[in-house]
């Protein structure tokens, strides 16, 4: 979009705002005699106009002109034509407001137990610009990511049926701050304690990296309880360094300057300037003005907007004092209105604002950025402070000040502890040297409490100072920092390198935690004074940071030598390091080591923690992963299970952490065939990752991957692919098209496509992913095999044998390169593969021998209820029914579901084709009875399917089959 249509939407914008018998003269004044740039305005206006107009379903013959000189019908009902629809689950129940860009609804959900009634906000009709559509989902993916008791809460969003998108809020009933205190008449220090929640709101959207850049009254509402909601993130911003939704511009295309509203707006807003925090500050200041003297911070008029321009950049403030006698030219005697509405007198009030609360609001409004507040924290805290008679950081904390406040908040306790003065000092001297310690530590914890809060500083040459640092500078900004500046203080050099290590840790950006820890280990050996349970931390942290690097052995020197340093001194921190070492051991391939490890965890915390809590869930969750990887799920569950109990009561299904353990139980479960237990499970997991992540995350996209596969088994290939695409869709976000990470989602997706009989797009998807692994860095054999066997299988079913041979060979040989076991299930699938082309080409006996081997290598070297197992009967009931041989797939299809139901239940995929087979078997055996058993059986757990089904149409099949053989036998 060009600068002259970003004029013109900044125009527009104010436009609608402006009343309808003023926008001519609006006009003239902004457009400046540029008659190109009015047109163009005019004809949006006239757009807008002719949109709202049909949205009613009426002509297009109304005007501009008509719609500015009078209050037609249709004016006042535009986008009426909504209600009574559906949005959503939202039935659209009346227009409540409309401003420049967006119109907002009442609404009430449908179908549900349970009543709720929603705000729905929509883009106007006619405002279809890229800039305005962009601007609106922003706002959408803003609000979704916030969730604060003082912000209106986000509920749903979508898409109306001509294309705008939408989204409900919680509906809150209330007024403007400023409107709500002057009814209820609160008193200056109820009004500024209100305030807090305000800048409550406001800081946690900056620690999401959100800038709202439109405070005003009118943005923050007080509901009937009294409690402060904050609304409209219309024109917020993302600050530099976060990444959700990154487009190559953190930054609104829509002008900072004009989607704002100036008596409330910054300097640097008006100006044109970059908006960052110290916006919002100022904004917050000018609001806590207003709420204490009931006016604005200059002496203008609201609606010479060239006049508050011009105060708000150049002129200072009004004091606090003043300001409350400030003259209205509609009430005359306004002064003893306000004071009547703060329940106080004119000499109260003054006494009251002067002084300590006038500078720190005069600090908020400061012109310059740098000059205000650093953050909405720091205004907050020294408001709080003033509250409680504290000395405010404002002043300077000066010593004679500090004192004075002090002497005003405790007259008469200074009174007695004068006359104690002679006696404490003549006893200090005993108990001195017994603070030294916590002096030094005090002193330590202060340094870097003062190093941390300093990396924020961007005073520096170069840098933008009303923009956040992204996590990454600050991180590196603290590392060439301490390297720098504590020097001469290794050990103080120590705690922030582990700190930092720990913080990369957290970020998983292990390769560059890794050598900031060995230097703290480092520092920390090379002196006699540090502590030696601190020194176990540093060591436990880089461990933790070589098992995420798979660097196992090294790992668990450190800890074992970290453990018989620690010695039975601290019972935490020693179930910490058996913990983490059970983890490395139980990844290093020294299970039964591991799994010794990890109990001895789980009893250290029991002992700790009474009643077990997420010191013991955590364990217990390890010790069963550590299972989990030796093959040993059964045992694996219980553990698990109890973990999953505890999170569920401690976190009541929103933490991460008991997501992952409802997986990890699920992957167990999968492994025994058990996939109608293992469905749930993973269907807790994804419902809770649904509610603690904002946006897409790996963890989610595995979680839905693991469904599918439950899904595939259980044959219910439409929901295992919808799980699956998802898990694509999020990766590919995520990673970027060409990840690896975007492949196995691809190896997965095309794997049930096969099963639901989408050949072609399997194929598809099959070769996205090889091409992904081929050009990866790193090791991506298996996955690249995986890919190779669902396309030849692919193939097949599209009768290209001869090409679903050689990928089914490359397939099968690095298998062969990478699989410890040459009876694998990866290996033993390859090589059925084998014998279903050679049944597709014709070599029936063929395949019968490559079943029969594959059938007896398995009953030799698995255990009895491998899930796989009753494949390979079931592959083999398949060849001899095509040779003939009935009497012989009979008794293969009997064995499989002999085998097969106990384990992987009625519903997977095997036992439904065993039952097929069977049925079909014995329809050419003459057993009409036994045919129809068996279908009453399989027919009970397809019914559910869609008719396209395979299986289901296979069903079908196979029961006129029955009815005819049955009709020709009469």
């Amino acid at each position: 979009m060009s600068s002259r249509e970003h004029e013109a939407l900044n125009i527009l914008r104010d436009a609608l705002d402006t009343a309808p018998s003023e926008r001519a003269r609006f006009l003239t004044e902004r457009c400046q005699g540029d008659a190109a740039l009015r047109t163009r305005v005019e004809a949006m206006l006239q757009r807008i106009a002719v949109a709202e107009l049909s949205g009613e379903g009426d002509d297009d013959s109304e005007t501009l002109d008509t719609l500015g000189g009078r209050k037609s019908s249709h004016d006042a009902k535009s986008d009426d034509a909504l209600t009574g629809t559906l949005l959503g689950p939202f039935r659209v129940a009346e227009q409540i407001g409309r401003g420049g860009m967006g119109v907002v609804f009442r609404g009430e959900r449908e179908s549900a137990d349970f009543t709720q009634v929603v705000a729905i906000k929509l883009i106007r009709r006619g405002l279809d610009f890229d800039d305005v559509h962009a601007r609106f989902l922003r706002e959408r993916r803003i609000l979704a990511r916030l969730s604060h008791r003082n912000l209106a809460r986000f509920i749903d969003g979508g898409v109306a049926a001509d294309g705008r998108p939408w989204f409900a809020l919680e509906f809150v009933r209330g007024e403007s701050i400023t409107r709500w205190c002057d009814k209820h008449l609160l008193p200056v220090r109820a009004r500024l304690e209100l305030f807090l929640d305000v800048c409550a709101a406001v800081q946690y959207a900056h620690t999401r990296l959100v800038v709202h850049r439109d405070l005003k009254p009118g943005n923050v509402l007080v509901d009937d309880e009294g409690h402060v909601r904050l609304l409209d993130f219309g024109v917020a911003g993302l600050l530099v360094g976060d990444g959700d939704y990154a487009d190559g511009n953190a930054h609104s295309t829509i002008s900072e300057r004009r989607a704002i509203t100036p008596e409330y707006a910054a300097p640097e807003q008006l100006l044109g300037g970059i908006v960052g925090i110290p916006a919002d500050v100022y904004a917050l200041g000018v609001l806590a003005y207003e709420l204490v003297a009931g006016v604005l911070p200059y002496s203008t008029s609201r609606g010479d907007l060239d006049a508050v321009k011009q105060s708000v950049i150049a002129a200072s403030p009004q004091g606090l004092a003043s300001g409350i006698t400030r003259p209205d030219s509609v009430t005359s005697n306004i002064t003893d209105t306000r004071l009547a509405a703060r329940r106080v007198g004119l000499k109260a009030y003054r006494r009251l604002v002067h002084g300590d609360l006038t500078r720190i609001v005069e600090k908020a409004l400061a012109k310059e950025p740098e000059r205000r507040y650093e953050t909405v924290q720091a205004f907050a805290d020294d408001i709080s402070r003033w509250l409680a008679g504290a000395p405010v950081h404002v002043t300077g904390n000066r010593l004679g000040y500090r004192v004075g406040k002090f002497v005003q908040r405790n007259r008469l306790a200074v009174a007695f502890a004068s006359i104690a003065i002679v006696l404490l000092l003549a006893g200090i001297g005993g108990v001195l040297w017994k603070s030294r310690e916590a002096l030094r530590e005090a002193e330590r914890a202060g340094a870097v409490k003062s190093f941390l809060l300093s990396l924020f500083d961007n005073n520096i040459p170069g840098a933008a100072t009303d923009q956040v640092p992204s996590t990454r500078e600050l991180l590196a900004r603290g590392v060439e920092r301490v390297q720098v500046e504590m020097l001469d203080q290794p050990l103080l050099r120590a705690d922030m390198l582990t700190t930092l290590g720990r913080i990369h840790n957290q970020l998983t950006l292990y390769d560059a935690a890794e050598p900031l820890l060995r230097q703290a280990v480092v520092l920390e050996n090379a002196s006699a004074s540090a502590d030696p349970l601190q020194h176990a931390d540093t060591v436990r942290e880089l461990a933790q940071t070589l098992v995420e690097k798979s660097q196992y052995a090294e790992a668990e020197t450190l800890l074992r030598a970290a453990l018989a340093q620690v010695g039975g001194r601290d019972v935490m921190r020693e179930a910490q390091m058996h913990q983490l070492l059970g983890t490395a051991l139980g990844l290093d391939n020294h299970a039964d080591e591991g799994v010794r490890e990890c109990m001895t965890a789980v009893d250290l915390f029991r002992g700790i923690e009474k009643p077990p809590g997420k010191l013991v869930a955590a364990a217990l969750a390890d010790l069963g992963s550590t299972l989990t990887r030796d093959g040993k799920f059964e045992q694996s569950l219980a553990p698990q299970r109890e973990a999953l109990e505890i999170m569920r009561h401690l976190y009541k299904g929103a933490h991460a952490d008991s997501a992952l353990v409802a997986s990890n139980i699920g992957v167990a479960l999968l492994n025994l065939g058990r996939f109608e237990e293992a469905v749930p499970v993973f269907e807790e997991a994804i419902a809770v990752d649904r509610k603690v992540f904002a946006g897409p995350h790996q963890r989610l996209a595995i979680h839905l991957s693991n469904l599918g596969a439950a899904l595939s088994f259980l044959y219910r290939v439409d929901e295992a692919a919808a799980a699956l695409r998802e898990g694509l869709e999020i990766r590919t976000k995520l990673y970027g098209a060409t990840s690896p990470e975007v492949g196995k989602a691809a190896v997965n997706l095309s794997n049930v496509l096969t099963l639901s009989e989408q050949y072609a797009e399997a194929e598809k998807v099959a070769r996205m992913g090889i091409a992904i692994f081929q050009n990866a860095p790193g090791e991506w054999r298996v996955w690249s095999a995986r890919s190779k066997h669902n396309l030849a299988y692919a193939l097949l079913k599209q009768n290209r044998g001869r090409e679903a041979r050689v990928e089914l060979d490359a397939a099968l040989a690095l298998f062969r390169q990478v699989e410890k076991d040459p009876y694998s299930m990866a290996i033993m699938d390859a090589r059925a593969l084998i014998g279903e082309i050679d049944i597709v080409e014709g070599h029936l006996e063929e395949a019968r021998r490559q079943f029969e081997k594959n059938l007896a290598d398995s009953l030799a070297h698995l255990p009895a209820n491998k899930p796989r197992l009753p494949n390979r009967h079931q592959e083999l009931g398949k060849v001899n029914f095509l040779l003939g041989d009935y009497a012989q797939a009979q008794r293969n299809y009997s064995e499989s579901l002999r085998v097969g139901v106990p384990v992987i239940g009625e519903r997977s995929r095997i036992t439904l084709m065993s039952r097929i087979g069977l049925a079909q078997t014995l329809v050419k055996l003459g057993d009409a009875d036994a045919a129809r058993e068996q279908l009453t059986l399989l027919e009970r757990v397809v019914q559910g399917m869609p008719e396209t089904a395979p299986l289901r149409r296979q069903a079908s099949e196979v029961r006129a089959s029955l009815d005819k053989s049955a009709t020709s036998t009469r």
